[in-house]
């Protein structure tokens, strides 16, 4: 059997994962286990590690990789320490291939720690553009590091052959993500009520705002016109806290002082999966710069408040509107997702980044002859004389 490593480092990615493990479940040429470390053995941000265990799926290896703070300097260490927890988890562990997604750090340093192993990786998610974060560089970072791509859209397929890897080997398959929401079946109001006591039944905004770790914005500032702007638009908020990167606590602190003895606030650590996509089906629009804004919402024909640069390059839908990190101007993009006249735009639209099949798709392609070492001698795949 093909024996697959796969990496997951916080609550965002392993949701796009559960669609892929279940129909690797199904070949009886594939097996997997998982490598579990960042944010998923972090107290702070929800210790996700018992939701995996929760789901039943194989834990080969658990890591803590993260310090204590958010700064550079402790982001920076933190990947020094993870490259060597993954070299020995490579040891132990003997993959024939490592699945790695997106373009967090603890992602590229797995990636990074297996080119001396010469373990072909499979990378998720590559092609993508997002100029407000470090993560832009590490996404094509991995794109070289990496042997077999699958992406979410055809534009990224071309920039990831434009980066010289061979076309047989970009493969486009939508995002995992929308698996799910094609075979969860979502929450109702009052089942959501019951397990979380907020009523999704009352028009309400989720909202997720994460740091810009590129460009000098002041992540302080940033939050502080967004959830004024919230706050000042007399809408209920349901608001999901930041991931783990650097000026993450800044942006929390902003939160707990607008949302502290304000009833219209509801501040939730993580919400999973199955009831984050409900949440999404319930609400009335999407605000912050989450990648969720911009990939599953359009599944929904939801509005989105998309503000500052953080996704900035990412293909979206319509149901999209851009706005600086300026609280005037989100309050104008509030006003305008929720005219009934825009919404009712977004009927019927067509999400640009698949139909569910993602994970189909992909196992597909694992399965097949010649995914093995030999990926790792690889050639630059040049697209020929420049055009003038």
């Amino acid at each position: 059997m093909r024996k697959i490593g796969i990496v997951t480092t916080s609550r965002a990615d392993f949701g796009l994962y559960r669609p892929i493990i279940r129909e690797i479940e199904k070949k009886r040429s594939l097996d997997y286990f998982l490598i579990v470390t960042g944010s998923h053995m972090s107290k702070k941000y929800g210790f996700t590690l018992t939701d995996i265990e929760n789901e039943g799926f194989r834990i080969a290896e658990r890591g803590r990789i993260f310090s204590y703070s958010d700064t550079a300097e402790s982001t920076a260490k933190s990947m020094a320490k993870s490259i060597g927890f993954y070299a020995g988890a490579f040891v132990r562990q003997k993959p024939d291939l490592l699945m790695v997604l997106g373009d967090r750090f603890e992602m590229f340093c797995a990636s990074l720690a297996a080119l001396p192993f010469n373990i072909p990786v499979a990378h998720i998610h590559g092609g993508e553009v997002t100029e407000g974060a470090i993560d832009e560089s590490l996404r094509h970072a991995m794109t070289k590091l990496s042997h077999i791509h699958f992406t979410a859209t055809e534009e990224y397929r071309r920039r990831v052959i434009q980066l010289g890897e061979d076309p047989e080997m970009v493969i486009t398959s939508g995002a995992p993500s929308l698996d799910n929401l094609k075979n969860e079946k979502l929450l109702t109001a009052s089942e959501i009520k019951k397990a979380t006591g907020f009523d999704p039944s009352e028009p309400f905004i989720l909202a997720t705002l994460h740091p810009e770790t590129v460009g000098g914005v002041s992540n302080r500032g940033m939050a502080l016109a967004f959830f004024t702007a919230l706050e000042d638009s007399g809408k209920k908020v349901l608001v999901t806290m930041p991931n783990a990167d650097p000026g993450a606590n800044e942006i929390r602190e902003i939160i707990k002082k607008i949302s502290t003895g304000n009833r219209r606030f509801f501040i939730f650590e993580n919400l999973g999966t199955r009831l984050y996509f409900s949440m999404m089906r319930h609400a009335s629009a999407m605000a912050g710069n989450s990648s969720s804004g911009i990939i599953e919402a359009a599944s929904f024909g939801l509005p989105v408040v998309n503000v500052g640069d953080r996704q900035k390059g990412r293909v979206r839908g319509r149901n999209v509107l851009d706005t600086p990190p300026d609280k005037i101007a989100i309050s104008v993009a509030l006003k305008k997702v929720a005219d009934k006249d825009f919404r009712k735009s977004l009927i019927g639209m067509k999400n640009p980044y698949g139909d569910g099949e993602s994970a189909r798709v992909i196992v597909t392609a694992l399965s097949r002859p010649g995914i093995d070492r030999s990926l790792c001698r690889k050639r630059f795949h040049d697209l020929g004389p420049e055009r003038k």
